[in-house]
């Protein structure tokens, strides 16, 4: 048996024992005109040809960064797609300008650019056939070993030393147990050559390094070849991997809830019982789900997160308070128990401010604005009210009582309580310290900083802040022995 034959063997039964390609997709080959690329289609349209019922298109991105060379490349693809009767979308984009734009790495910038214009392609394709559209891309070996490195570099779990997977959603990549030797052979056998982009040979970027320097010396001193010892723990993490997140799926239950605004809320106590491999994984979980507004998730995969962003994750939730920057705008927010991974925003807080009527203070009810929390009023006499005191004081300053009638009195026509963050020009004058400051100030005395002051909510009247949940209370309207009625708000985080 030749040795195209045997590579094109392990190739189908790759494919199909991982169900990377089924009987209805269509497949969209993501194709530069390199070596790796092109042995993938090669590959792709022999096994296509042999199946009933699957399409298979090429895509080409040009990213216009290497001249006459990037033109070349494209030419090569589409000639190579036209010999094998394949259809061919190209696509060309400034990835330099957009890289300057946004601040980004030229690397960053081409993926994101490529990526992009691949998936617009594939929904192309799906929306005129109605078939399912895999991606594949011609990551190799090489690729898989290069990237279990730099997670190792940067800080991982047992995930991240998988490296890359078969399948990410509709990426697919049949080449990862296939060698640069693998791929040379087909190319050569089927006499169609390839392009060869002369970036590779740049030390430019962290994967090139590795390849050109990090990964030859390895191997020269330490006489090993460290590809081959990287695929070997990739395979074993993967299984150690797939047990573990089964048992964290379970436990995540249990220890954290989607909300219906994206953010994922967690319950402390349940993750601090969990054996130290599953309390990383399900906070990395929660991490990888929280999404924006939108809909879109920051970090769409839990090996993208770095170990110590989960390690100051767990600490945080110990008993911080305030916020913790995880990065791409994600944030762990709370306090005192109460936690939650909120992306694109800091803290949903009470969204609006929570207006406080007359008629609740009256007669009792709840509050709500259009964010996770509310308050609930109870209006109180005789014995309740020395009770309603002492809860207020065991509760740590998270709800408080007033005198009703004088609170009243202190509401002129026009005016509501309302519970909202704090804003500029606020007061207070703290209760039992005989005058008054700036809320802000006040709060920097309590060494709560600017940048937690966010998850810090009052209660006002006009710029008068009458009480600061978790923190203190003012001096307005107090109960005192002559007091007959009484108001006790309590805030509630749903």
């Amino acid at each position: 048996m030749s040795d195209l034959l045997k590579i094109y063997d392990k190739f189908k039964e790759i494919t199909e024992k991982r169900e990377l390609i089924l009987e209805g997709d269509a497949v969209l080959a993501a194709v530069s005109g390199g070596r790796d690329s092109t042995a993938l289609l090669l590959l792709l349209s022999r096994l296509v040809s042999e199946k009933t019922n699957v399409t298979l298109a090429m895509f080409h991105y040009n990213h216009c960064l290497r001249g006459a060379e990037s033109d070349g490349d494209a030419r090569f693809a589409e000639e190579l797609a036209r010999k094998l009767g394949i259809e061919c979308f190209s696509e060309r984009g400034d990835v330099a300008g957009y890289a300057a734009k946004n601040r980004l790495s030229i690397e960053t910038a081409a993926r994101d650019m490529r990526y992009g214009a691949l998936r617009k392609c594939a929904e192309r394709i799906k929306k005129d056939t109605g078939r399912n559209v895999k991606i594949a891309v011609a990551h190799t070996a090489e690729d898989r070993a290069e990237t279990v490195f730099l997670n190792i570099a940067r800080g991982t779990s047992v995930d991240g030393l998988e490296g890359i997977k078969y399948i990410s959603g509709d990426i697919i990549r049949p080449l990862l147990d296939f060698t640069k030797e693998d791929v040379e052979t087909v190319c050569r056998e089927l006499g169609t050559g390839y392009r060869t982009d002369s970036t590779n040979f740049e030390r430019i970027g962290k994967r090139n390094m590795v390849r050109l320097d990090v990964f030859p010396m390895i191997n020269e001193k330490m006489g090993c070849d460290i590809t081959e010892r990287l695929l070997s723990l990739s395979k074993l993490a993967a299984e150690d991997g797939d047990y573990l997140s089964g048992a964290a799926d379970e436990a995540f239950k249990e220890c954290a809830t989607l909300s219906g605004n994206g953010d994922v809320v967690l319950r402390p106590e349940s993750i601090e019982k969990l054996h130290p491999a599953l309390r990383s994984r399900v906070v990395r979980k929660a991490i990888s789900l929280a999404s924006d507004e939108k809909g879109f998730r920051p970090y769409k995969d839990c090996v993208s997160l770095g170990s110590d962003t989960v390690a100051r994750t767990l600490n945080f939730i110990k008993g911080g308070r305030g916020s913790l920057e995880l990065g791409k705008n994600v944030y762990c927010t709370g306090s005192a128990g109460k936690y939650r991974i909120t992306a694109g925003v800091k803290d949903r807080g009470t969204g609006e401010p929570i207006v406080i009527d007359g008629r609740l203070l009256t007669g009792g009810g709840t509050a709500r604005g259009s964010g996770t929390l509310k308050i609930v009023i109870d209006t109180l006499t005789g014995d309740d009210i020395g009770k309603a005191v002492k809860e207020a004081a065991d509760s740590g300053e998270k709800q408080t009582v007033f005198d009703l009638d004088r609170l009243l009195g202190l509401i002129t026509d026009g005016e509501s309580l309302v519970v909202r963050a704090p804003a500029e020009g606020d007061r207070i004058r703290p209760f039992g310290a005989g005058g008054g400051k700036p809320l802000g100030k006040f709060l920097t005395d309590r060494k709560i900083q600017a940048a937690e002051r966010y998850n810090i909510k009052v209660l006002a009247l006009g710029k008068n802040a009458l009480h600061v949940f978790g923190v203190r209370r003012s001096d307005a309207a107090p109960v005192t022995g002559s007091t007959e009625r009484c108001v006790r708000m309590k805030l509630i985080e749903e």
